[in-house]
């Protein structure tokens, strides 16, 4: 028992406060017990919290009186609140046990900003992890449900991960310590319930010391999905572009059937739509598979498309840039973060080495503006005969469809003079004896990858 240690989470201050969440029950008496011998060698600032959720009646409110009591005598600070959680359970259209844990975590987070600790000490021990892990197995879960719990959660932190219950009872006895018990927990009336009481003790006596080789491999997920989750970050800032109207990838040089990839790329796309897997498998097939349509529409309004660069995750609207009128000389920032368009002397002489600069006929651009494509738009194209939709233009040029709504046009009406990074019209092309203007458009989200080719 003397064995028994917490490790104190850092916070990088000369101290830590600790909020614990305290039931009663033997697992959060352990933990509140540990933390009081942990405060005596170490600069811990520790407040207790009860939630009293009126399930069990006269059982929740002796829990209460305990926990008011136990903190007390141990000269811990309380705080406490109750609440009606079955009529919560009704008004917020939930189950009763889904309804608790809400109601528990919200009065949990409210009691942290009011302790002014930087965590929420919660009692989960290695068999709450077995359970976990085994739940998230039959439900059909990825790598990160076989992780379970983790030890630091945000402002959630797990001590007791490493502990089977019995030796936080042992600890308890051994020191003369009382504990409630819930009587609802022997009633395999919910799947944690019916697993710890009934599926957990036929598969022991299958193989014994299940329990800790389900625990160690939940430690082995953690460390795979620790790893995964900094190759996820990493491609994800390398490959990942916000938009206005969501995310692009870039996947260009990455062979669609890239297995090595394949896991970060599913994760990275879970990451930036929060979908769920299904959700998000859907998605990667449409790169994969290029026979497959190009398009797909999810919950939540997410619609996903794959595009000649990479796909394309799209939620939210977009309206576009409305008329901004060209400056003859300035700079002006465009709306949804699409760069700035600075406007000076040109020097005459046409620029090749960067598609998001050009010298244009500072006559033909009288009265021009900046905006993004309209029904109608039409370009009489560089070197090319007569007009063209826009539209076409734009598929001759080869732009993934969801990038035409935030490419810059310098226009004139429905003509269009200068579509940025993409090319210029007849009409705005430098001549013999022309004033020469140089536009620049900088900042443009998609020149993080290159040139035309990603526009």
């Amino acid at each position: 028992m003397d064995e028994l240690r917490i490790v104190l989470p850092e916070n990088g201050k000369d101290r830590v406060s600790i909020l614990a969440a305290v039931s009663g029950g033997a697992d959060s008496v352990a933990l509140l017990a540990l933390l009081k011998e942990a405060a005596k060698t170490n600069p811990l600032i520790l407040t207790a919290a009860h939630f009293e959720h009126g399930i069990r009646a006269e059982a929740s409110r002796a829990d209460a009186a305990f926990v008011h009591a136990l903190c007390e005598s141990w000269g811990i600070p309380l705080i406490a609140e109750s609440a009606d959680v079955p009529r919560l359970a009704r008004e917020w259209n939930m189950g009763l046990e889904e309804a608790a844990r809400a109601a528990r975590y919200g009065f949990l987070r409210r009691a942290r900003v009011s302790a002014d600790a930087d965590y929420i000490a919660l009692a989960h021990h290695r068999d709450d992890q077995v359970e976990t892990v085994l739940m998230h197995l039959f439900r059909g879960s990825g790598l990160r449900g076989m992780v379970g719990m983790k030890r630091i959660e945000g402002d959630l932190y797990r001590p007791l991960l490493d502990y089977p219950k019995e030796t936080l009872v042992s600890y308890l006895r051994g020191r003369g310590i009382r504990w409630c018990e819930d009587a609802t927990n022997e009633v395999p009336d919910n799947p944690r319930n019916a697993l710890r009481l009934n599926v957990i003790p036929e598969i022991e006596k299958i193989y014994p010391g299940a329990d800790s080789a389900v625990a160690r491999f939940s430690g082995i997920a953690g460390e795979e999905d620790s790893f995964l989750e900094r190759m996820t970050d990493e491609f994800l800032s390398d490959r990942a572009l916000k938009l206005p109207f969501g995310w692009m990838l870039e996947l260009r040089s990455i062979a669609a059937q890239c297995e090595s990839r394949r896991a970060i790329i599913l994760r990275a796309i879970r990451k930036l739509t929060g979908l769920d897997y299904e959700s998000v498998r859907r998605i990667f097939c449409i790169w994969i598979n290029p026979d497959s349509a190009r398009s797909v529409s999810l919950e939540g309004g997410w619609r996903a498309e794959r595009g000649r660069q990479g796909l394309y995750l799209m939620n939210g609207g977009w309206n576009g840039i409305d008329e901004i009128p060209l400056p003859e000389s300035g700079e002006r920032a465009l709306p949804g973060e699409l760069g700035r368009v600075t406007v000076r002397k040109g020097y005459g002489t046409a620029v090749y080495d960067n598609p998001f600069c050009q010298e244009l006929d500072a006559e033909a651009l009288r009265g021009a503006v900046i905006r993004t494509r309209r029904d109608g738009d039409m370009i009489c194209p560089l070197g090319a005969p007569g007009r063209q939709k826009l539209s076409d233009y734009f598929t001759n040029k080869r732009v993934d469809r969801p990038v035409r709504d935030l490419v810059p046009l310098i226009a004139r009406e429905n003509e269009i003079l200068w579509a940025m990074g993409i090319g210029i019209s007849e009409k705005a092309k430098l001549t013999m004896g022309s004033t020469a203007a140089r536009i620049e458009l900088t900042g443009w989200p998609l020149q993080k990858f290159g040139g035309k080719d990603n526009a």
